[in-house]
């Protein structure tokens, strides 16, 4: 092989590769550290569009570096910005629902409608958001169940957020045997729920007979809490009711059948 043909056309190609790879590893350092400094810039976003803005950039900054690279090789950048473009449209084309998913998933982090650790109800599923990714939005059951929900499932359903607010009413409601004095019944839980320190007293404690059945009366509280302490009242409300019942010699309402012979 001549060798004057080799210098003039293998080594110019191989230096062009080794320059390219150079180029590459380069930019793929260099993409870190502006990442990083990225990512502390933006530190005091919310966490969620946080990771969001970050993963975007990284995409970004990593198409950057590999057009550079490409057209160290002697690609032509109108071929590169062609190829790029026509393998674009025929992703969008092959991930046409995927695409969509991500756009609803930017216009939820920009609208704001929840954040990472709210408890929030999307289409009939309830849970706390763990994450709100480009395609999926992440809850975690109070079950301890995971359920991605589609982000255009998201924007496209009635979203209920418990945790926009900084209280939440709890309600209870109590069947009782006629034999129970009414009076007797409201005062009792009125004062359970009073005395009980996460209960908002400067909201109205609610407690009324609301039901007159033909086998028992219903009697319904409802008082506000701290959000952060609703399922704790929830919980644990009823049993300090209960037991406040059994110390005052009465009983809540048990529904018996008499089978005659």
């Amino acid at each position: 092989m001549d060798l004057t043909w080799v210098v003039n056309h293998i080594l110019p190609i191989a230096g062009r590769v080794v320059f390219a790879v150079v180029v590459f590893i380069v930019g793929f350092l260099l993409n870190k550290v502006i990442l990083n400094i990225f990512s502390k810039g933006i530190d005091k976003v919310d966490k969620t569009l946080h990771t969001f803005a970050v993963t975007v950039m990284k995409v970004i900054l990593l198409t950057i570096v590999f057009v550079i690279a490409l057209s160290m090789l002697g690609i032509p950048m109108t071929s590169i910005i062609a190829v790029i473009g026509s393998a674009g449209i025929a992703i969008g084309l092959a991930l046409k629902d995927s695409l969509s998913n991500v756009a609803a998933g930017v216009l939820i982090l920009y609208g704001k409608i929840f954040k990472v650790g709210d408890y929030v109800e999307i289409d009939g599923t309830g849970g706390i958001v763990v994450e709100i990714g480009i395609a999926y939005t992440k809850l975690s059951t109070i079950d301890g169940k995971d359920t991605f929900i589609p982000n255009t499932t998201v924007a496209g359903s009635v979203v209920i957020n418990f945790n926009s607010q900084t209280k939440r009413r709890v309600d209870f409601n109590l069947k009782l045997d006629y034999s129970v004095p009414t009076e007797r019944a409201i005062e009792i839980i009125t004062g359970v729920l009073e005395t009980d320190e996460r209960v908002i007293k400067e909201s109205h404690i609610f407690v009324r007979l609301t039901e007159l059945a033909p086998t028992y009366q219903q009697i319904s509280a409802r008082v506000y809490v701290p959000t952060e302490k609703y399922w704790d009242v929830n919980a644990d409300g009823l049993q300090k009711i209960k037991k406040a019942f059994d110390d005052a010699g009465l009983s809540l309402f048990c529904n018996t059948v008499i089978v005659k012979n």
